[in-house]
């Protein structure tokens, strides 16, 4: 008969193991595999309610990482989180995530939140930052990691990627196909991912030095697949073009459908261009391009970065920047 409410005592004796033993497989500590089986089979089959925040109690320490994110709806993010979470969890760590550091109140509710003491660090990946913001970035005491620039005036570590030699490579290779006539259709302008792609495209143009091409950028409001389509149809956006870049895949398959249901033909009529190299855009017809920006790599890179802080608080700032690449697939 499994207990009301089971104890350590119960899974011990279920696993055929002292206290000492479930303790140390619950801790994260040295064990053959066998034994952290059964005990983790014990663990299970009693229902064992694992209490971390006892454990904080007593050791000041959480296990915690508190990992806040702008929209995991977009796979650019959950394939960031996965990253993240598989890195830190080799760790001992268990991951807080929050998905709606979307607005400035959001934003601020989750840096309120991080220096509650809910975690021992925070990895914090807003996408954009005002000058309250970073008011309160700057009074932060926990140990943290910001998926994005660095930010000015504090000792922040950053894990950031930049566009720039990605969209070279694709506006070169474009170019090469005698292309002429490009859009970056991105998303909203007072982003940081937007801000960057605008910049970073109009660079490339001016660094070609070519008069033959041409091209414009155009801002939607969201980088959602939904808003996508709906300025794109609205604005008639796509039949000035024969080179479309987006500011994400999402957007890019939002433009990819509009042109198939034009019955336009891709690439030769118009090449379409997405931004993250996401999985499903090997599963799209055809199968979409795409600037990688090496998703994973950032994740992997943001985890050691904290735990790196977390066992030297006051270690020099780390910033690294991700170079991107262009991945050609059937849409150019």
């Amino acid at each position: 008969m499994i207990p009301a409410k089971s104890t350590i005592s119960d899974v011990a004796k279920h696993a055929g193991v002292s206290t000492a033993t479930v303790s140390r497989v619950l801790n994260g500590g040295i064990c053959s595999d066998n034994t952290k089986m059964r005990v983790l089979k014990a663990v299970k089959s009693l229902g064992y309610n694992i209490n971390l925040d006892g454990k904080a109690l007593r050791s000041g320490k959480t296990k915690r990482i508190f990992l806040s994110l702008a929209n995991i709806s977009n796979p650019f993010y959950t394939t960031l989180a996965e990253s993240i979470e598989a890195s830190l969890s080799l760790s001992g760590y268990h991951i807080l995530l929050s998905a709606s550091a979307d607005t400035e109140d959001a934003i601020h509710e989750q840096i309120d939140k991080a220096a509650t003491g809910i975690a021992d660090g925070f990895i914090f990946g807003p996408i954009e930052y005002s000058k309250s913001t970073v008011g309160k970035l700057k009074e932060l005491s926990i140990p943290t990691v910001i998926l994005g620039p660095p930010v000015s005036g504090t000792r922040l570590d950053s894990v950031g990627t930049s566009e720039y030699h990605g969209l070279k490579e694709a506006i070169i290779y474009l170019k090469s196909r005698n292309k002429k006539r490009f859009l970056l259709f991105n998303g909203p302008s007072n982003s940081i991912p937007g801000r960057n792609r605008d910049m970073y495209f109009a660079k490339v143009f001016t660094s070609l030095s070519d008069s033959s091409i041409s091209f414009s950028i155009y801002n939607a409001s969201a980088f959602t697949y939904e808003q996508a389509h709906i300025e794109l149809k609205r604005f008639e956006l796509l039949k000035n073009f024969d080179a479309i870049i987006c500011g994400n895949d999402l957007m890019a398959a939002a433009a990819l459908n509009l042109l198939q249901d034009s019955r336009v033909k891709i690439p030769e009529q118009v090449a379409v261009v997405g931004i993250d190299n996401d999985n499903f855009c090997n599963y799209l017809s055809p199968r979409l391009s795409s600037i990688d920006l090496m998703v994973p790599g950032m994740g992997e890179v943001a985890a050691q970065f904290l735990l790196d802080r977390l066992k030297q608080p006051d270690k020099a700032v780390s910033k690294h920047v991700s170079k991107s690449k262009f991945v050609p697939r059937q849409t150019t």
